[in-house]
């Protein structure tokens, strides 16, 4: 058994501080939807407009889905809205410093998963030699 020390916070209590003070990165993939939407918009073509129901296809959600977290998108400089549309119409912010950084990861998980994958398949069969 590891020694405890009777000051730190327990696992549920630092969970539930982590969600009263989410960091940006927690805001961004603590929910189902929004990584959705996101990856959704990494998949688009560049300087693709849309409305919040499009995305919502597009990513495989409710327009009401996409409505919740619309916000979050643009106060972190994902998306841009596009000005005089009415609908409100939306692009991805190809210049931002968080869409960058989203495309990187990206380009970062998608090698190593392809290197994974071609080492999975180059390990012998057990018994095959």
């Amino acid at each position: 058994m590891s020694p405890t020390n009777d000051s730190s916070p327990d696992s549920a209590d630092m969970k539930q501080l982590r969600r009263q003070n989410p960091s940006a990165w927690l805001e961004l993939t603590d929910n189902q939807t929004l990584p959705l939407v996101i990856d959704a918009l990494l998949d688009s073509p560049p300087g693709r407009e849309f409305n919040k129901k499009e995305l919502g296809d597009h990513a495989g959600v409710s327009r009401e889905s996409v409505r919740t977290y619309v916000d979050t998108l643009l106060k972190f400089n994902v998306v841009e809205e596009v000005p005089d549309t009415n609908p409100r119409r939306y692009r991805l912010n190809d210049e931002g410093k968080v869409t960058r950084a989203l495309f990187e990861l990206q380009s970062a998980l998608n090698a190593e998963g392809a290197a994974a994958t071609q080492d999975q398949r180059n390990v012998a069969p057990e018994g095959e030699e």
